[in-house]
């Protein structure tokens, strides 16, 4: 049993059976449906959201079938997953949030993986700038990086460029040396100068660890490093740069585009006439912005709605159980308040 998999069981566990296959690994790998954004706040499973963003479908689908056929996981009615009396003994010294304490999807997501890269293509830059390496094939091909990562340096105040790369690799050992977990789990996959990174499977053969446990551990350095260049800046202005604005860059493309349309003054109608999309897919939109604290509640739903919501909510573990306790509100509108957390 690796930590991969206690995530997965972790997870389920938290769910408590009321989720199928398909909807657990959505909620591992991001997918923002309406009822996903819902189900974070009604669970209280943000970290888990996108937690495993980068990992396909079917891999994914293979764990857990594995966990079922081992008998960690079982099915109840309409195949929903649960925990059996082995995989909670399993997971019974083991959460998500007290092993990988820093390690939280819905906070990173979609930030992380550009972070990683960026870090990456950073140190190669920097590097071989206080080398006088002039021609190298970049470590990272995607071009979007690139260009991040050019906009980045050409941003920078520089003098002298080799002050300049000797204050980032200053910046760089000060920042791992304040990680809780090995730094040689970051370092190992940097290149620069004569320095070839290692990847991924190789990092893990060296520190005698599993592939997929090796994977939360550098998600868990990844995560530390965001938190502490968000929380202290100052400490770290070079490296502060690479992160991406949070939290707009969460949002979906076409969120993004709602919001620069809300940002314009545009009506609902005329969101969805300007951009024929159905009402659900706008309301769809606004639940990633009140999700991500981006836009309040107030603005999609009226006082009167938020008064009576107020006075007959309930603790509900579903959609369906919240609109039977309040049936004067839409379902759109219930939506909306429970992402809210009120």
């Amino acid at each position: 049993m690796n930590d991969y998999q206690r995530v997965i069981l972790d997870l389920i566990r938290q769910l408590n059976g009321s989720k199928k296959l398909k909807q657990v690994t959505d909620i591992l790998q991001g997918v923002k449906t309406s009822q996903n954004m819902v189900d974070l706040f009604l669970y209280r499973i943000q970290p888990f959201f996108g937690v495993f963003e980068n990992k396909a479908f079917f891999d994914l689908k293979m764990t857990c079938d594995n966990l079922i056929t081992d008998g960690y996981i079982i099915l109840k009615s309409e195949d929903r997953l649960a925990l059996s009396s082995l995989g909670l003994s399993t997971v019974s010294n083991f959460t998500l949030q007290a092993n990988y304490q820093n390690v939280n999807g819905w906070r990173w997501h979609r930030r992380l993986p550009v972070f990683a890269l960026s870090l990456q293509l950073a140190t190669q830059m920097t590097a071989n700038r206080y080398h006088k390496i002039a021609h190298y094939f970049p470590i990272v091909r995607d071009t979007t990086i690139q260009a991040l990562c050019k906009r980045w340096w050409l941003g920078l105040e520089k003098d002298d460029e080799q002050v300049l790369a000797k204050n980032y690799h200053d910046e760089l050992t000060s920042l791992l040396d304040s990680l809780t977990v090995s730094p040689e789990i970051v370092v190992d996959r940097l290149t620069g100068g004569q320095t070839i990174g290692l990847t991924a499977e190789q990092s893990a053969n060296k520190h005698h660890l599993e592939k997929n446990t090796y994977d939360m551990q550098w998600l868990e350095a990844l995560s530390q490093m965001m938190f502490l260049l968000e929380r202290y800046p100052k400490s770290w202005p070079l490296l502060s740069q690479l992160l991406l604005d949070r939290p707009v860059a969460q949002l979906t493309e076409s969120a993004q585009i709602t919001y620069q349309l809300l940002l314009d003054g545009t009506s609902e109608a005329d969101i969805q006439q300007q951009r024929r999309l159905k009402k659900s897919t706008i309301v769809d939109h606004y639940v990633q912005l009140i999700g991500l604290e981006i836009m309040p509640l107030d603005a999609f739903v009226n006082k009167a709605n938020r008064e009576y919501y107020e006075v007959n909510k309930k603790m509900a573990t579903s959609l369906k159980e919240a609109r039977m306790n309040m049936p004067e509100l839409s379902y759109d509108t219930l939506k909306l308040c429970l992402v809210s957390g009120r």
